[in-house]
């Protein structure tokens, strides 16, 4: 009875509301970047499809514009990006003159600490007596810690997931390929970022704040 009242229940949703009813995406994935290696992948990545849309126009030397005052994640980025643009054929000039240019814009996100932590269906339980179950609704985080299983990078059901919660720092990473009239070739990618390495990617957390302790003396002279 209770669960045909809760089906009942569920489909009594208002017609008609001041404003659209807040709805969660399709689960996907996004790639959580840990290691200098993950930076080649998503150069390689993002030179390939810049490849294919360039293979569209006659072929031109390209110039790639670095950042100004580049971060350590925009330095190794460039430097990929040329020896992949180099090793498929590309001339890379070294000044813009006569060359398409490459864009590169890096733009940080930081969301609130308190995001959903959410794993996917079908983890592990741990069990007493070395047995495990797989569990078939979602569930944070937080409730794996409270039963004691952990989380086990090697474990099959779990290799394709970061361990750790969900971070609150992304990037979002451009790169434009134009000439003075035109954009020739775009692309764009998200990415999570380690919360421990937000530096790498020239974010700069404020200093806490200190309570600075101060003492009031008053003086009295003498009659």
């Amino acid at each position: 009875m209770a669960l045909a009242a809760g089906l009942v229940l569920s489909g009594c949703a208002a017609r008609y509301t001041p404003t659209p009813l807040a709805a969660n995406f399709p689960t996907t994935k996004q790639a959580k970047l840990q290691a200098a290696y993950h930076w080649g992948v998503v150069s390689n990545n993002i030179e390939k499809r810049l490849v294919a849309e360039l293979k569209k126009s006659p072929p031109r030397p390209v110039y790639i514009n670095e950042p100004r005052d580049p971060n350590a994640f925009q330095r190794a980025l460039v430097a990929q990006l040329t020896t992949s643009l180099v090793n498929d054929g590309y001339v890379v000039s070294r000044t813009p003159a006569g060359s398409l240019k490459i864009d590169l814009d890096v733009q940080t996100v930081t969301f609130g600490v308190g995001r959903p932590q959410y794993r996917p269906i079908g983890e592990r339980a741990a069990l007493p007596g070395g047995v495990s179950m797989a569990e078939l609704e979602p569930a944070p985080v937080s409730r794996w810690r409270a039963i004691g299983t952990g989380w086990d990078p090697f474990d099959s059901t779990n290799a394709q997931f970061a361990p750790g919660e969900t971070p609150k720092t992304e990037i979002i990473v451009t790169l434009s390929v134009s000439d003075q009239y035109r954009y020739l070739a775009r692309s764009t990618s998200a990415y999570y970022v380690a919360d421990s390495d937000r530096e790498l990617y020239g974010i700069v957390d404020p200093e806490p704040e200190t309570t600075k302790l101060t003492r009031t003396f008053k003086v009295r002279g003498d009659m």
